[in-house]
């Protein structure tokens, strides 16, 4: 690829050409979109809830932590609908770690090193921990990286893993998909009760639930959905599905107060959710919404963390109008981040995927 190839195409990218391919070529379902807002404005509220912790210390809110593993439900469901039947083309892998790396990558580096510049005085080992975030799969392993410059880093190291544990899983998912799902919740929830057994310490607890052997099975989840909804798209009693795991959710907080518990009541009653919600009726002012935040999720979930950081450093008020403001202040930066790093990331990636 010459240099006035590349410098042709980053102008049409700047312009909106590009964008508007690779929206004309992209498959989506309205109704993920939404749902992944579901799961932004959940992690967003859920972590932003600090503030107002007395005034706000409502217990369904606790399950509002479960929007990361909704995040990776709609994961699985989209790579599923997207790549199932790509994997074997030719050069259909590197196509899909090439496209799937600038969906992901220049955000993260983003945000990562606007962080490393804010917080370097609070960030242990900053130099190597840098290195690790940049190599992006390398920061999993250790507890003091997995976490340590933006806040929620963790799931993109788990995401990444996702991506190249997908072209080996796919084969062996389509023949035993039932078997699959299993196998990957039995897995996680003996390791899980491995850990808290046998380890006491809250940091180590946490590590272990940060780790893509705890939250693969809500991947696969997403691909059995996925199945599921092609194989049935009249979706028997989807809606009422769906609103009887929206009751659940309610209940849950109340009813299970360990964190751990909470996450696998979460496994039945999000894939309920996300089998059933493409039937439930929404007044269309939820729907654009939902559908702006949704678009715009990844911003939401990487900038909201190291804002809230910021503040709370910086000694600032806990009260409803700043709590706003600084919703407010995360959504139009998600917008910018959204329109000027995100897009073109994608469009960048359908670029080189054709030229691989």
């Amino acid at each position: 690829m010459s240099f006035a190839g590349m410098f042709n195409f980053a102008w049409r990218g700047f312009r909106g050409d590009a964008i508007e391919k690779v929206k004309a070529d992209e498959w989506r379902l309205v109704w993920l979109d939404e749902l992944r807002g579901v799961a932004a404005l959940a992690v967003l509220l859920g972590h932003y809830r600090v503030l107002l912790i007395g005034a706000w210390n409502i217990p369904v809110m606790d399950f509002f932590a479960r929007g990361v593993q909704l995040f990776y439900i709609l994961s699985g469901y989209i790579l599923y609908r997207l790549y199932s039947n790509k994997m074997e083309q030719p050069k259909g892998k590197r196509k899909f770690f090439v496209k799937r790396f600038f969906r992901i990558a220049p955000l993260y580096y983003l945000i990562t090193l606007i962080a490393f510049l804010i917080f370097f005085s609070s960030i242990e080992d900053p130099w190597n921990n840098l290195v690790a975030h940049l190599l992006i799969l390398v920061s999993g392993f250790d507890p003091a990286w997995i976490n340590g410059i933006i806040g929620v880093e963790w799931s993109i190291f788990v995401e990444f893993s996702f991506y190249l544990l997908f072209p080996l899983l796919l084969p062996w998912f389509r023949r035993n998909m039932l078997f699959s799902l299993l196998i990957t919740l039995l897995f996680s929830f003996g390791q899980t009760l491995v850990v808290y057994l046998m380890c006491t310490d809250v940091e180590t607890r946490t590590y272990f639930y940060n780790l893509p052997s705890t939250q693969l099975c809500f991947f696969v989840l997403g691909m059995w959905i996925a199945d599921l909804h092609v194989r049935m798209p009249s979706i028997p009693k989807g809606r009422r599905l769906a609103m009887l795991s929206c009751g659940l959710i309610l209940v849950i907080p109340f009813a299970i107060k360990a964190f751990t518990l909470q996450l696998y009541a979460a496994f039945f009653i999000l894939g309920a959710f996300v089998y059933g919600y493409p039937h439930v009726t929404r007044p269309k002012i939820i729907k654009k919404v939902l559908g702006y935040c949704g678009s715009r999720s990844y911003s939401i979930y990487l900038i909201h963390m190291p804002i809230l950081t910021y503040y709370r450093n910086e000694g600032g008020e806990d009260s409803i109008f700043f709590w706003g403001l600084l919703l407010s202040v995360v959504i139009l930066l998600s917008d910018i981040t959204f329109r000027t790093v995100e897009q073109k990331g994608i469009a960048l990636g359908q670029y080189f995927a054709k030229r691989v």
